[in-house]
């Protein structure tokens, strides 16, 4: 799972737009990782984008539950504080469409330069409400001080132009449209909403240039635009084709629904068009209208448009298309009927051991008419029929205590039929019109249900519960392991894996390969990785990556997995020079930092003229000298004197080949080195 700070698209926790990087992003917030069942926190099972002051964002590795997902009491944040340091609150928790990322609306802007605790708590899958996500809490810091630009014009359809910003907008500020010196009369802005990502101008005359001039636009964190922005909008779009209607059909009494060969522009405060009922010469008042641009329908509600089921003439007249061309008025006869509980969607789903068909309606069924018996003498309420791999048609059957329904969301309520342990097939179970009703009205036809099993294996998906870096306690997955090994790293699965978990070239560090000899240790679902030696160079945060090509030994891929994780560098240290230090001492240098106390007597020799010299021997620690702690630089102290004889034959320094001298990140430096001294 992880988490973000949403500015118009979604990918870390930020405010829109993370420059595709981890770490301090713009509109920024560090990326964290949460292990466990493969999700993560904050930047990062995929790279993503943030979103703004005002948005975070969860996002999971897998599909979770709606209800549980949106549920305000399983997130807990603090530190959420405004510019005046008031209390900032969660507002609306949203699931969005791939089920996966939840955008989280707050009460205002939070305050630049904060840190904030967030808190997720077990949330269940959507496959499988017995499977959770484990308890994450971590710490952010959030700060944005990234001004708000121009991106782009667009102009969708004719006589429309869109004025594109690079983040979300607290404040358009002033915006004005001239056509030459003079304002223009003909362009319209459309209404501003904080949150909005474009200003959208209609009305726009063809091949004619407007000139837009805006001032004061702030994005949600009030950072200013950097100057007044101008830019010439001109559509080039000529439209002179009227809206037509192509479908006027009706849901239940108090709906209709028209749908027109382009899109529609208002003719009054959230109005499409106008609505007669019965020949009457007055419109319908206080509809709610509301007009779907992907597919051109406008629906129309009204409580009590109807009394009664019954026939009824229906107008719908007054529309118009962007390019301001108004449509002929269209009439049709129509059935008004309170409807029945319709099929939205049909899915296999796992619920703890037990596999359901999942059938959502648009409305609650009535339970005791779908455990209806349908079979009369027959062992279960309905006789399914299907067709098996081998093309082998066969028969089974559904109880009633197998039936149960899921109202949890009102809105998507669900029938879950009970189909564990059934064959593998081709599966289609008929509901009889009778038994799909909501206690008033019953379908007008029997409704058939079609869906597949596969065999008893499991298809769910691998995925990445924890991975260890050296130094790290992985004494929970690998049985005495309380320190993870230099240049080691864990990766623990939540399935058996198959042998391209043992894949080297799977696994990378910024897009690179810095892995060999992939193992797995106690069982398939952990794989123990070791880092080439002096790969990685610096220390930080690194691009931590695991190919879909990893497979369980399901055969079943994960999904792609990429983390920001804190690598330390792996490169020995090296002695590189060696100088006499006065009489009496040796000065050393090496590559980089070495941890002093790492230093062993034993690890140095240094001879005059082939022949070895001792080193101070007062007491334990004489023979060193540090000078600043923990530097590349020290010194040997030698027990006697440099004589004058001496110093003009060759004097060496060896570090034994066996030395376990470290640097500061506990790298072994290279041993088995002879270096003159210079004098």
């Amino acid at each position: 799972m992880s988490f973000f700070f949403l500015e118009r698209h979604v990918i870390k926790l930020s405010i829109i737009q993370f420059n595709h990087t981890l770490g301090i992003m713009r509109k920024h917030l560090k990326p964290l990782i949460l292990l466990g069942l493969g999700v993560f926190l904050f930047c990062l099972h995929r790279m993503e984008s943030a979103i703004n002051a005002k948005k975070l964002e969860v996002k999971f590795n897998k599909e979770v539950s709606k209800s549980a997902a949106e549920t305000a009491g399983n997130y807990t944040f603090v530190g959420l504080i405004d510019k005046n340091d008031a209390a900032v609150t969660a507002t609306s928790y949203e699931l969005q469409d791939d089920g996966k990322t939840v955008v989280i609306k707050l009460s205002d802007a939070l305050k630049n330069d904060i840190s904030i605790v967030a808190t997720v708590s077990e949330i269940a899958t959507k496959a499988d409400s017995n499977v959770k996500t484990k308890k994450f809490t971590t710490t952010l810091t959030f700060s944005d001080t990234v001004k708000p630009a121009l991106a782009s014009v667009t102009y969708p359809r004719a006589g429309v132009a869109e004025v594109n910003f690079t983040e979300e907008l607290s404040t358009a500020g002033t915006v004005k449209v001239y056509e030459g010196t003079a304002e223009s009369t003909e362009v319209s802005q459309s209404s501003f909403t904080a949150g909005d990502q474009k200003l959208v101008f209609t009305g726009l005359k063809p091949n004619k240039e407007y000139k837009v001039v805006i001032v004061g636009a702030k994005d949600q964190s009030e950072n200013l635009i950097a100057a007044p922005i101008e830019v010439v909008i001109k559509s080039t779009i000529n439209d002179t084709v009227a809206p037509e209607v192509k479908s006027l059909t009706t849901v239940g009494r108090n709906t209709v629904k028209v749908e027109f060969t382009e899109g529609l522009d208002t003719i009054a405060a959230n109005t499409y068009a106008d609505l007669y009922l019965d020949g009457s010469t007055t419109a319908e008042a206080g509809t709610t209208q509301t007009f779907d641009e992907k597919t051109n329908t406008l629906t129309i509600t009204k409580a009590g448009l109807v009394a009664a089921d019954g026939i009824h003439s229906l107008k719908v007249d007054g529309y118009k298309d962007y390019a301001g061309n108004s449509g002929k008025a269209f009439t049709k006869t129509v059935t008004f009927s309170n409807a029945a509980p319709a099929v939205k969607k049909t899915e296999v789903v796992k619920k703890g051991n037990d596999t359901f068909v999942e059938v959502t309606f648009d409305k609650a069924p009535d339970l005791a008419a779908l455990q209806t018996d349908s079979n009369g003498t027959d062992a279960g309420v309905y006789t399914l029929t299907y067709t098996t791999p081998e093309k082998i048609q066969k028969t089974t059957t559904i109880a009633a205590a197998d039936i149960t329904l899921d109202t949890t969301v009102s809105t998507a309520p669900k029938a879950l039929f009970k189909v564990t342990g059934k064959d593998a097939g081709d599966y289609k179970l008929v509901l009889p019109k009778a038994n799909v009703t909501d206690t008033v009205t019953q379908a007008s036809s029997d409704v058939t249900i079609t869906f597949t099993l596969g065999d008893a294996t499991d298809a769910t998906k691998p995925s990445i519960q924890n991975v260890f870096l050296p130094g790290t306690d992985a004494s929970a997955v690998a049985a005495g392991v309380t320190s993870v090994p230099l240049n080691t790293v864990y990766v623990k699965y939540d399935k058996e894996m198959s042998a391209a978990a043992l894949n080297a070239a799977n696994y990378t560090v910024d897009g690179v390969t810095v892995f060999e000899n992939p193992v797995f240790v106690g069982d398939k679902t952990l794989v123990k990785l070791s880092i080439k030696e002096n790969t990685l160079t610096i220390s930080g945060d690194r691009n931590f990556a695991i190919s879909s090509a990893v497979t369980g030994t399901n055969n079943v891929a994960i999904d792609r997995y990429a983390s920001v994780l804190d690598f330390k560098e792996n490169v020995k240290p090296q002695l590189v020079s060696a100088k006499l230090a006065g009489s009496k001492g040796v000065e050393l240098t090496f590559s980089e930092a070495v941890k002093d106390s790492t230093l062993a007597k034993a690890d140095f020799t240094v001879t005059v003229d082939g022949s070895t010299v001792a080193l101070d021997d007062a007491s334990p620690t004489t023979w060193l000298s540090t000078g600043t702690v923990d530097d590349n630089v020290v010194t040997l102290v030698l027990k006697n004197d440099i004589t004058v004889d001496q110093f003009a034959k060759a004097i060496t320094v060896k570090l034994d080949k066996d030395s376990k001298a470290t640097d500061l990140n506990g790298n072994i430096v290279v041993g088995g080195v002879t270096l003159n001294v210079a004098k």
